[in-house]
């Protein structure tokens, strides 16, 4: 019998080849259906776990964040004396820098709790008392306006706003705001009772991240020798490359975040005391906070500064909001990409969709970190595709509009022709594209008949 016309038999599979996925399967469905009846405890369990790390992950969180200060002082600042053999300097350096680092902070804290805490109190005393005095006026005014527009349109307009005055569940509210206030009289006393265990939690983060910046080489040393000790050489890998491209991604996208604030912040007060408006640092800070989200967090900061001078003169309102609009436009075009660059690259609608779904879920945490962890999944997304598409032959000129590779495999395809439904959608398009007048080549290949 010839050699060629023998069809190679499929490998037959051994019994025990099903029995570890079967094990697996099964493993995984039970601790699934456990956790879907017992959900109540479960996260009663993990609520006492997460308490019990939590001054471990507030340490890492604040070692994060000051290891921005602490790489300008070292590569910056200390950057020329980096390379140096002085033992005493290079024994010194690390703690110097993490002292510095948060000597910033505490400073940046002190600012704040010195100065414009103070400034915001006495602008919120001049709301209130600017609020006292031009809401019955604005009421007034208002009143006025519904009287000439009911004379004109010919309606009784006052009536109807007294009588839904008179029908109001006054009673109602005022239970509401008793029930609001005691049930923030209770928190307050609870918060009181907690404070200090909070205090202890606040020492041992404290503890833990000048631990963690004192000894980030040692300890990521330590994790390295870990993993590639245990784990396989493609499974590190994977894993070393996600968390490096995760580090580069948090890392810019704070110091960005952090950056775009302060410059906008900065920009807001200078400007707004240029041009003469009231509670300047107030809304500026305001400014500066809401920056820190994406996206959302300029309009929010505009409708609370608008609001805010809105109560003083509504045409400093309008003005203010023409004045930031044009700030943030130069800020985000000129000044903002010349000191930061692009932090993580993220298209608009996926940092609208991060901040909407994991403020939903997360909250203020959500707010913050669903816009690096979006951009994250983006990337990873993004190598994926490429990898597969390369696999595929397939480019971006190939998939450029009007273009659909493998149209000719379609269930309804014709099998004759290898045309499918859409042929001639996709033919007139071509045509009509292209400019020349030559022979054009079928746009889909003819299936020969065996």
């Amino acid at each position: 019998m010839d050699k060629e016309n023998i069809t190679p038999q499929p490998p037959k599979r051994n019994l025990r080849s099903f029995v570890k996925p079967a094990i697996l399967v099964a493993a995984f469905t039970i601790i699934m259906a456990y956790a879907f009846f017992h959900f109540g405890e479960l996260r009663k369990v993990g609520a006492t776990l997460l308490d019990a790390v939590n001054p471990f992950i507030t340490g890492l969180f604040i070692a994060y964040i000051l290891n921005v200060f602490m790489n300008l002082f070292e590569h910056v600042v200390f950057g020329r004396w980096s390379n140096s053999q002085n033992k005493i300097w290079n024994a010194v350096r690390r703690p110097l820098c993490v002292v510095l680092a948060f000597a910033v902070v505490i400073l940046i804290i002190l600012a704040i709790v010195l100065y414009i805490i103070p400034e915001i109190i006495q602008s919120l005393d001049l709301i209130v008392q600017a609020a006292k005095v031009n809401i019955p006026i604005y009421a007034q005014t208002l009143t006025v306006w519904v009287t000439e527009l009911s004379e004109m349109l010919n309606l009784d307009l006052m009536s109807e706003v007294s009588t839904l005055l008179k029908n109001f569940d006054w009673t109602g509210m005022l239970t509401g705001a008793t029930e609001v206030t005691t049930n923030f009289i209770n928190s307050l006393l609870s918060a009181t009772v907690n404070l200090a265990s909070g205090i202890i939690s606040t020492l041992l983060a404290i503890i833990f991240a000048v631990y963690f910046l004192l000894g980030k080489e040692s300890l990521l040393l330590s994790m390295k020798r870990l993993a590639y000790s245990f784990l396989p050489k493609k499974t590190v890998a994977t894993v070393a490359d996600l968390t490096v491209t995760a580090n580069n991604i948090f890392s810019s996208f704070v110091r960005g975040q952090l950056t775009e604030a302060l410059i906008l912040g900065c920009l807001c007060f200078i400007g707004m005391s240029i041009i003469g408006f009231d509670y300047a640092l107030l809304i500026s800070c305001i400014i500066a906070l809401t920056a820190l989200v994406p996206i959302l967090g300029a309009y929010i900061g505009i409708a609370i500064g608008a609001f805010l001078l809105l109560l003083v003169n509504p045409m400093d309102a309008l003005i203010f909001i023409i004045f930031l609009i044009i700030l943030q436009q130069f800020e985000g075009n000129v000044i903002y990409p010349k000191v930061v660059g692009s932090t993580i690259g993220l298209p608009g609608v996926w940092v609208l969709a991060a901040v909407t779904v994991c403020s939903n879920l997360f909250g203020i945490m959500g707010v913050l970190l669903g816009t690096p962890l979006a951009a994250l999944l983006y990337t990873i997304l993004r190598r994926v595709t490429s990898n597969r598409l390369l696999e595929k032959g397939l480019s971006n000129e190939d998939l450029a509009p009007g273009k659909y590779p493998y149209l000719e495999d379609s269930r309804y395809a014709s099998r004759t022709s290898g045309r499918p439904l859409s042929a001639h959608v996709l033919e007139r398009t071509a045509r009509s594209k292209s400019k020349d007048k030559g022979e054009k080549k079928p746009l889909f290949k003819i299936k020969k008949k065996k």
